[in-house]
């Protein structure tokens, strides 16, 4: 890309054609493979032509020489790749078939924050955005402090070895407890949950610079403060926002406020938990999804 990041992405696509795009933003600790796995041969069945690219410090792309050398990413380094991503890879590809299709933003966990911050500038470009349990516009800090008063002590050291002492990547009981509770057998003897750790610790070498957000780059930000809506929503824009019923990262508050941000209703997967495009009841969240697009 122009921003000198080799991104590697995962591409389907739809056939027949409905004439959409979908591009899949993923959060921290992963990369294309969570949308590969499932998702977008699902989508791609059903018409949809899909992009998921691995973003800045995950496996699949690393940062240019010189550059993020603290281990630290910014939100502004992803929103600048986003957007040559788009122009030289998506846009490109569709002036080369003559396909005039419209593009549709998906983000999951961290990658639904990133969403919204990169439509504070390219909000035209999309005729919908929807961020499957996604961090919400005000960020981390006031759901950590509720996970401690709400949920309890064990609920909030969980989530602290995992993303603060980042045992994630080493930890394939914690994953299970954090990402994948359905998966009731012995992490450490479950081939899919040590692959899956594996992976989180490829994908892990990076971080988000959480001190840049807080302090320049949230979301919320960009409120209109009569509405409490994104300044950024213009009329041909739907809006889908999906929480997970049983998710042990983003509870329903933080839905909910992300839902008000982008001026819906939040939309509930029964049943499901934080990564539930990798679950093996997958097809719940796409349902969800897909049904959604159907009205784009």
């Amino acid at each position: 890309l122009s921003t000198g990041v080799d991104m590697q992405y995962a591409y389907r696509g739809g056939k027949p054609s409905r004439g959409v795009t979908l591009l899949f933003v993923h959060g921290s600790a992963r990369s294309s493979h969570c949308w590969e796995e499932n998702w977008m041969d699902y989508f791609a069945a059903n018409g949809y032509e899909c992009f998921a690219p691995c973003l800045r410090g995950s496996s699949g792309s690393p940062p240019p020489s010189g550059e993020n050398e603290n281990g630290k990413i910014q939100v502004g380094d992803h929103i600048r790749d986003l957007r040559a991503f788009i122009d030289e890879v998506v846009v490109a590809r569709g002036r080369k078939s003559n396909a005039n299709r419209r593009l549709v933003l998906v983000g999951h966990s961290m990658g639904g924050l990133v969403s919204m911050k990169l439509c504070e500038t390219e909000a035209q470009r999309f005729s919908g955005v929807a961020l499957m349990c996604s961090v919400p516009p005000a960020g981390n800090s006031q759901m950590t402090i509720r996970f401690i008063f709400q949920r309890g002590l064990i609920v909030f050291v969980n989530i602290f070895r995992g993303f603060i002492l980042q045992e994630v990547r080493r930890n394939p009981r914690l994953n299970q407890i954090l990402y994948l509770p359905h998966r009731t057998n012995r992490p450490e003897q479950d081939p899919y949950l040590v692959r899956f750790t594996e992976q989180v610790d490829r994908d892990y070498r990076y971080v988000l610079d959480v001190s840049d957000l807080n302090q320049r780059c949230l979301p919320i930000r960009a409120v209109n403060p009569k509405s409490g809506q994104a300044q950024w929503l213009h009329p041909g824009m739907s809006t889908l926002v999906v929480g997970a019923e049983k998710d042990y990262i983003v509870d329903q508050t933080a839905v909910e406020e992300t839902a008000t941000f982008l001026g819906t209703s939040p939309v509930t997967a029964p049943g499901q938990t934080h990564d539930l495009m990798l679950r093996d009841d997958w097809e719940v969240g796409a349902t969800i999804l897909l049904n959604w697009l159907s009205t784009i």
